[in-house]
């Protein structure tokens, strides 16, 4: 559990856990997200001088989904990846099992193997979730107050999460 919200709380802080998310996609179109702009290549392929006047030149091509991949100017290349991942399979970047799939299947092999020894870990929910930010988000240091957070929520959900039913009780997984 403590693996899986660290993820989660990391996913909050990135994409609000909405596999439909693209770095920008808030700010008024053109640089934010219109109907169409989910299938737009180039809308897709903005980077940080574009969606941040200027700033943010290592952003070559906006972050995408639940975890914001990147491509940057490091060589880092999870956007295309995932772009890639997802016309290989006949579907949405944005498709949330898609997403999934390409964490577990479709990126490179040091992010895979991170995600796994991170999601099959016992330890504390807060080291994982500052593990996590800066081994798979590659976000050192970055908002790592609100990632710990979220993530210590999450793993108290998950340990006592809350019915919809009439009676307003709790159960357990």
């Amino acid at each position: 559990q403590n693996g899986v919200a660290s993820a989660l709380g990391s996913f909050w802080t990135e994409s609000s856990i909405n596999p439909k998310r693209a770095e920008g996609d808030y700010l008024s179109p053109p640089v934010g997200a219109s109907a169409s702009s989910w299938d737009d290549e180039a809308w897709l392929a903005m980077g940080g001088p574009s969606i941040y006047n200027g700033r943010y030149g290592n952003i070559l091509h906006r972050g995408l989904g639940l975890g914001q991949w990147t491509d940057t100017a490091d060589g880092a290349t999870r956007h295309t990846m995932l772009l890639k991942f997802a016309k290989s399979k006949n579907k949405k970047w944005y498709d949330l099992e898609l997403q999934l799939d390409f964490m577990l299947n479709g990126d490179s092999p040091y992010y895979i193997t991170t995600l796994k020894e991170i999601l099959h870990s016992n330890e504390d929910v807060s080291t994982l979730a500052v593990k996590f930010a800066s081994r798979w988000e590659g976000n050192q240091g970055d908002k790592t107050k609100e990632r710990v957070n979220n993530a210590q929520q999450v793993l108290n959900y998950l340990k006592h999460p809350t019915s919809g039913g009439a009676k307003g009780g709790s159960k357990t997984l």
